[in-house]
């Protein structure tokens, strides 16, 4: 195995330089695509599976863990049918991203806003950027 220490990248013209604390502390550690209805995980890093939980609902498992609460998950969805759609992210355990899991919910409401919101299946992506044990 090899080994390569830098400081600072730059490109290949020698400009526009980046410390690498910045790319280590502003990449995504664990990110995930996931079609609900069928529970298939499209792509992902760090992740270890996926339950299917109810409709609208997934629990993912992580290959590696947060080192402290402080992280943030960041989600988005969609359904397709006209609706206006909102991720809820819960945490399963105590908030700490560990072996545990982190749970996502896919949740609508009609497209002009009335009816009552309910959980349904759709496309979700997520990521969490923080620090690794």
């Amino acid at each position: 195995a090899s080994e390569l220490r830098v400081n600072t990248l730059k490109d290949a013209s020698g400009n526009n330089s980046i410390g690498m604390s910045f790319v280590a502390e502003g990449s995504a550690k664990w990110w995930c695509s996931v079609t609900q209805s069928t529970n298939s995980v499209n792509d992902s890093f760090n992740v270890s599976g996926t339950t299917d939980t109810g409709t609208g609902r997934t629990q993912y498992g992580y290959t590696n863990n947060m080192n402290n609460t402080g992280y943030c998950v960041t989600a988005t969805s969609r359904d397709g049918g006209g609706y206006n759609d909102v991720m809820n992210v819960n945490s399963c355990t105590d908030s700490t991203f560990s072996s545990s899991q982190v749970e996502l919910f896919h949740t609508n409401t009609n497209s002009d806003g009335s009816g009552n919101p309910n959980d349904t299946d759709g496309a979700l992506w997520a990521s969490a950027h923080g620090d690794l044990a």
